[in-house]
């Protein structure tokens, strides 16, 4: 598995600034969105994005990504006329939360971090996904308090569901994206079958969602549950992130039948498809890393069965060799032996004292 600090030569410090443009660009969209809801934005991709390039990335790595995606939340609560002393407790939030998090999977699991194993992706879902954004939530709702005399609960409960959720939606697709999978989907036999299913997602969550009956609305969990069945979690993932970016555009649009439900608040409304999408793309997922592990372990035991064999090929070809060289040292031997046994013979030759002569026979 190919690690965040991707195999291509692209110097730290650029591959920080891009994610910080990256964090920048995710940030403002969530406070333009949301900014007349309250005081806190009810979606924040921008978290789950340095979370997963934070745990596919060196430790090592860490300050200077983290750094720098600071600078650029900070940059963005400044632009939206936020007081710098302000900008920088939500910033220390920010920060805290998102570092909280990966220290706990990282604590759970040994990297890289792929999700492509239960025990990794549930460590992930839980205490990525569900308690570190309570660390940040905590933080943000008495910051928020203090700085606008908002409602403390209210305030948690947007922060965490906004956080927790964008983890679980956003993070997935980018921990486990690899460069020799996209590779393997592309040249894959059924890939015609996959690229149908994720057009499929697409084509039916743009179609719910231009509708408001609400029933509707549960036919999109058996359609990214089918393509975790059939695509497998990278491919769940993706059509997950495409599935959340159309109902989100659409509902902020005013349109599905999220944004339909008389008498609640933009916040409410957001939470809501928060709430229905996170669920949904966890239980999708659990499905397709649940399919996926038989294989990824059947593929493992291959490739050991395949190692092994290569080594006792090895082994044959050395043991071979080794008794090729014990029978040309033999043969060198015997004929060293050979040339004293003929020296001492021409020499007992010239010896006339027949005692001396029975030595050298």
């Amino acid at each position: 598995m190919q690690s965040a600090d991707h195999p291509i030569s692209i110097p730290v410090p650029l591959r920080a600034a891009g994610l910080a443009l990256v964090y920048l660009a995710g940030a403002l969209a969530a406070i333009e969105l949301t900014r007349e809801a309250g005081n806190v934005a009810a979606i924040w991709p921008a978290n789950a994005v340095l979370l997963a390039v934070l745990l596919r990335s060196d430790i090592r790595n860490w300050p200077i990504y983290t750094s720098c995606c600071a600078a650029a939340n900070l940059a963005a609560y400044m632009l939206y006329g936020g007081t710098l002393l302000v900008a920088a407790g939500f910033t220390f939030v920010h920060m805290m939360g998102v570092l909280s998090g990966c220290l706990l999977v990282r604590y759970a699991c040994d990297p890289p971090i792929t999700l492509w194993n239960i025990r990794q992706f549930v460590s992930f879902a839980v205490l990525a996904g569900l308690i570190a954004p309570v660390i940040g939530a905590s933080g943000g709702a008495a910051l928020a308090s203090l700085a606008f005399d908002a409602s403390y609960w209210a305030v948690w409960k947007v922060w965490w569901i906004a956080h927790a959720m964008a983890v679980l939606i956003v993070a997935p697709a980018l921990l486990c994206w690899d460069l020799g999978r996209i590779r393997e989907l592309i040249l894959a036999r059924d890939f015609v079958e996959k690229a149908f299913l994720l057009l499929a997602a697409i084509v039916a969550t743009s179609v719910l969602f231009s509708q408001s009956a609400i029933p509707w609305l549960f036919l999109i969990p058996p359609i990214l549950i089918w393509a975790a069945m059939r695509m497998g979690l990278f491919v769940t993932a993706v059509a997950g992130l495409f599935v959340s970016a159309i109902a989100v555009s659409l509902t902020i649009d005013l349109s599905g039948p999220i944004a339909g439900i008389p008498g609640i608040t933009i916040n409410e409304r957001f939470l809501y498809l928060q709430l229905f999408l996170g669920t949904t793309m966890l239980a999708s997922l659990l499905v397709a890393v649940a399919l996926a592990e038989p294989n990824q372990t059947s593929k493992a035991v291959a490739e050991r069965s395949k190692t092994l064999e290569r080594l006792n090929a090895d082994l044959e070809t050395a043991i071979e060799q080794r008794e090729i060289l014990l029978k040309e040292l033999q043969h060198r031997v015997k004929n060293n032996l050979q040339v004293v046994v003929s020296l001492l013979n021409l020499r007992s030759d010239g010896v006339s004292d027949h005692r001396a002569r029975n030595v050298f026979l």
